[in-house]
């Protein structure tokens, strides 16, 4: 029985809502409606402690799939623990990490972050992870979709491939990508993820998916308009 991922995903502490238990899941908690994501403000400055937490959902729902998607699940741990060392720095550089928008200008100023070469700028790192997160969000949306007109409901293997073709691939050499489509093939069926947020039938299913990839969503459009505008959506 996989560990049900829902208090990872789509936990009070993400959302502006009180959780309304499942009885089938005690350890997951499930949004009564879709809020908006507290750590997401007004001006849409993502804070970097709330963030994070949506982003180690990536790593959370990767773990979740079995040994297949190891490496790619330990690549997502590594990227976090550098944003949160960065975070947890002693000193006056520690308020820099407060927000996705206070993290680039501090960087940008302090030439940390490199236009031209790879370095592990908290940006660069966020970047990498923001596309997973799109990812993410993509994949949990496509299992909401109606099936096709003959009747079809796409695998969560094409799902994750489809989402990796828009979110992820563009930036991936080739190895990795064919890496990558390996691993969707060898995913789990549609009955494992829908366990894995507590719902026992599709129909079910939906209304909990919905609302963690439209939160999941908000979080990426907010750190996308920042990202976006200090031109970093493309750093090496």
């Amino acid at each position: 029985m996989p560990r049900p991922i829902v208090s990872g995903l789509a936990s009070a502490a993400l959302f502006d809502v009180q959780p309304l238990r499942c009885r089938r899941c005690p350890a997951g908690a499930v949004p009564a409606e879709l809020g908006s994501a507290d750590h997401v403000r007004a001006d849409h400055t993502a804070r970097c402690d709330r963030g994070l937490s949506t982003l180690s959902s990536v790593g959370s729902f990767m773990e979740s799939l079995g040994p297949v998607v190891s490496f790619f699940s330990q690549k997502v741990k590594e990227k976090l623990e550098l944003i949160r060392r960065l975070a947890g720095t002693p000193g006056p550089k520690r308020a820099a990490y407060r927000s996705v928008r206070s993290m680039a200008e501090v960087e940008i100023r302090a030439g940390v972050v490199d236009f031209t070469r790879r370095t592990d700028s908290g940006c660069r790192t966020l970047l990498r992870l923001h596309r997973s997160l799109l990812w993410l969000a993509m994949t949990l949306d496509g299992l909401t979709h109606a099936p096709d007109r003959h009747g079809r409901l796409k695998t969560p293997g094409e799902l994750s491939s489809d989402a990796y073709q828009v979110a992820l691939a563009p930036h991936h050499p080739w190895v990795l990508r064919q890496a990558a489509e390996l691993v969707f093939v060898a995913l789990p069926d549609r009955e494992h993820f829908l366990r894995l947020v507590c719902a026992q039938n599709q129909p079910e299913a939906e209304p909990v998916l919905r609302v963690i990839s439209r939160a999941l969503e908000k979080v990426h459009g907010a750190t996308q308009r920042i990202l976006e505008e200090h031109a970093m959506l493309d750093l090496p």
